[in-house]
């Protein structure tokens, strides 16, 4: 669960982590993303997934241009078509491509749409995400590992574990303060996003982790 919720950081907030453009809430992780923006700024997704701080990781998906974070899921989908699924499951991933090139706005710090173009963009993220479970019969959790978190899929002894873990119940480190969901959206991994005492980010959050935290996830 930690994995996931280490990406909701703080990035532009509007709390207690404002006054400043910042990367993470932990001073530490911050000042070291700061030192190394330029690096960071050169850094694919490869080259993320072998940093083993996960603190540092999430910082630095933050501090990613939008183009990077973009790619950054490019890779993650190309990682998914090599695993064992069903061919159907397949297709089925290759139209998460469809909804990276047709709303690439989703990648910016704040999504700018017309209401007609948000309707539209969440009715394909709902409709892809209901078909996985309805169709393919995988959790709630497991599309969660799958879109809402910058993890590989786990495999056990060769399959893929479909049940998954996913980001929507209680925080490990519940004391960290940071809102994990978006009271506006719904996602079925996270049945009720409440309000609760939690730093707020614009974005961080959800399919692509490209929503806003303003909430905490069954009011947790």
């Amino acid at each position: 669960m930690k994995k996931y919720l280490l990406f909701i950081v703080c990035i532009f907030t509007l709390t207690s982590c404002e006054k400043n453009v910042i990367y993470s809430c932990n001073p530490e992780v911050n000042e070291w993303v700061q030192d190394n923006v330029q690096l960071i700024k050169k850094m694919d997704r490869t080259s993320w997934k072998k940093v083993t701080d996960i603190e540092k990781r999430a910082a630095i998906y933050v501090a990613f241009s939008p183009q990077q974070r973009k790619q950054f899921w490019i890779e993650k989908i190309n990682e998914m078509l090599k695993m064992p699924f069903l061919p159907e499951e397949l297709t089925h991933i290759k139209r998460l491509f469809y909804i990276i090139e047709e709303y690439p706005y989703m990648f910016e710090n704040e999504m700018i749409e017309t209401e007609e173009q948000k309707e539209e963009r969440e009715l394909v993220i709902q409709d892809w995400i209901q078909t996985g479970i309805s169709s393919f019969g995988w959790s709630e959790s497991f599309v969660a590992d799958m879109v809402a978190s910058g993890e590989e899929l786990q495999l056990e002894g060769g399959t893929l574990k479909k049940t998954g873990t996913g980001p929507g119940s209680v925080d490990d480190n519940p004391e960290r303060g940071t809102c994990n969901c978006d009271k506006d959206q719904f996602f079925p991994w996270c049945k009720f996003c409440e309000n609760g005492t939690c730093n707020k980010q614009p974005t961080g959050c959800g399919f692509f982790l490209a929503y806003k935290c303003d909430g905490l996830c069954d009011g947790l």
